[in-house]
């Protein structure tokens, strides 16, 4: 039994295994039943992409059959909702430029920008494989998020943890440590599947200041500009231009907020250029904060802010950034700014 989507925006081979990572029940797809293990239930999910003949480079439609988990049996896995959150949200954290995810195809859809054809896909799946934790880390948080405030005490029962979350670790260090980077991840996913540039360009700058904000900030559009800069830039010229990028997209983000949507010039649009600028932007500090694992965000930012006065804080945490995503074999081309094709 297959599941399908159209893809846009990104050339796809033919065939190819992705790999995802689901916590929890889990349920045979001819209904032997449901079990639940107790760590993550990690399986290849056979793709197979059927290019439209008469426009091959506009979308593709996708089929997914899990991997038997046990061969014999001929058990197949129900994890078709997973794999569409973990293959868009690759997608959007590999690069930068448009793709997206569909039930069906729409009208006028968007010419393919980039390819994972070749030496590309081998790549991107390297990099799929990395984020399997922390899509452990983003189940445990949606549970925690939406399903326990219903449930008092469900966090603090062993055996409950486990029917849901695999027995995934859920207190309060946890949480506190973890929520940024999956509140700002989750209002990235949202901005890239919005329809509406200005909706998109909003909740990619909400991304950025869960980030970077922190309670009590003074000169917040200044501060956050620094600090992600910081983050993002390589040396000092890379700072400074991410740091004046940034304080431009805040000013546009301003304008916006404030309802300032006509000049003396007509209506003002969000540029492309900045909604790509802003969701490079996003996308690089996500997997940043990934590298950085459980910090809490208040250490990080304390590093940040002393980095205006020695850089070496922001060197510190670029040494501890690579050396994560180098173990996991990811080519250090994805912590690139890209904002071309």
């Amino acid at each position: 039994m297959a599941s399908a989507w159209t893809v846009e925006g990104v050339e796809l081979p033919e065939d190819f295994d992705f790999p995802i990572t689901k916590l929890g029940t889990t349920a045979d797809i001819h209904g032997a039943g449901a079990f639940v293990n107790t760590s993550p239930t990690r399986v290849n999910c056979h793709v197979h992409v059927e290019t439209r003949l008469e426009s091959p480079r506009i979308s593709a439609r996708i089929e997914i059959l899990p991997s038997p988990l046990h061969p014999d049996m001929g058990t197949e896995l129900q994890v078709a909702y997973e794999f569409e959150q973990q293959f868009f949200l690759a997608l959007c954290l590999y690069r930068g430029l448009p793709s997206r995810s569909i039930a069906r195809p729409r009208l006028g859809e968007a010419p393919a920008t980039w390819s994972l054809r070749g030496q590309a896909l081998a790549e991107f799946l390297r990099f799929s494989e990395a984020l399997l934790d922390f899509h452990d880390d983003r189940q445990a948080y949606f549970f925690a998020r939406h399903v326990a405030p219903r449930v008092p005490g469900i966090l603090e029962d062993d055996d409950l943890r486990v029917l849901f979350v695999s027995g995934h670790s859920i207190n309060a260090d946890w949480l506190k440590a973890r929520w940024p980077v999956m509140a700002a991840a989750d209002l990235y996913e949202r901005g890239r599947k919005a329809a509406d540039t200005d909706i998109e360009f909003m909740l990619l700058m909400m991304s950025l200041e869960v980030l970077f904000t922190t309670d009590g900030m003074r000169r917040v559009r200044d501060t956050l500009s620094k600090r992600c800069a910081f983050l993002n830039g390589r040396n000092t010229s890379e700072r400074e231009a991410l740091r004046d990028e940034m304080r431009a997209l805040y000013k546009r983000r301003s304008w916006l907020v404030h309802g300032n949507l006509f000049d003396e010039k007509g209506f003002v649009d969000v540029p492309r250029g900045d909604t790509l600028a802003a969701t490079e932007l996003v996308r690089l500090s996500l997997l940043r904060f990934i590298a950085l694992g459980g910090q809490m965000k208040t250490a990080i930012m304390a590093s940040l802010d002393r980095a205006e006065s020695d850089a070496s804080n922001a060197d510190s945490l670029h040494t501890q950034i690579n050396a994560y995503w180098e173990r996991l074999g990811v080519n250090r081309g994805v912590l690139e700014m890209r904002l071309g094709g």
